[in-house]
């Protein structure tokens, strides 16, 4: 199995490496085989961006990157699971995603309901990801 990066254009597909991608498909000929799309992971400089965002809260509070992690995980990724027993609702349970489960859209938009509260609640101003970059390459 061979993993290749894709683009839609117009509704074309358009495959990189190109032929690497043809000889794979090659091989199943006459085969019915499935295409998965997956949404691009986060990167590395996503993340940082995101524990700097963590840190300005921390700086902000004194409470940890840390804490306030587990706290936006809470407050913005907790779904509440019903224990439904017999066709009544006998519990509910919190449960939250891992950051790391965030694709880069979800992840953006994460990000900014943190800025949000930070601004509304803390009083602070948390950089885009775009004057952070621009701040650490000065």
């Amino acid at each position: 199995m061979a993993d290749f990066i894709a683009q839609s254009i117009d509704g074309v597909l358009h495959v990189s490496p190109k032929k690497e991608f043809r000889h794979e498909v090659e091989k199943f000929q006459g085969k019915r085989f499935t295409i998965r799309i997956l949404k691009r992971a986060r990167s590395t400089q996503s993340n940082r961006y995101y524990w700097a965002c963590l840190g300005h809260c921390s700086d902000a509070t004194g409470y940890t990157p840390d804490e306030w992690h587990d706290a936006f995980k809470r407050r913005f990724l907790e779904k509440d699971l019903k224990v439904v027993i017999g066709g009544e609702e006998v519990d509910s349970l919190g449960s939250n995603r891992s950051t790391a489960s965030l694709n880069q859209e979800d992840f953006s938009e994460y990000i900014n309901k943190i800025r949000d509260y930070a601004s509304q609640v803390l009083k602070i101003y948390i950089p885009t990801s775009e004057e952070y970059l621009e701040e650490i390459l000065k």
